[in-house]
């Protein structure tokens, strides 16, 4: 059974933005945690936990961008916004 969801254009903005936004938090994170291994920096919170690992936010980040992207070609008439 396919369900369609009607969508705001608005709404999909607004989703693409908070993922674009979560996207570069996770980014700054991970490179912040990178140059605390390599001794430029302090390191910051969580400390022996996931994200501890620059690796897990740059996987984070890549993600959350992946989603972002699909998010912003998405287009509620059933068009694609391509650059």
């Amino acid at each position: 059974m396919l369900v369609r969801v009607r969508v705001a254009k608005r709404s999909v903005d607004q989703v693409t933005s908070l993922f674009t936004l979560a996207a570069v938090i996770a980014f700054c994170s991970g490179a912040w945690l990178l140059l605390a291994d390599l001794g430029w920096t302090q390191r910051f919170g969580q400390v022996g936990s996931t994200f501890s690992h620059w690796q897990a936010w740059m996987a984070l980040a890549l993600i959350l961008s992946g989603v972002s992207s699909r998010f912003r070609n998405h287009r509620p008439d059933g068009s694609a916004d391509r650059f």
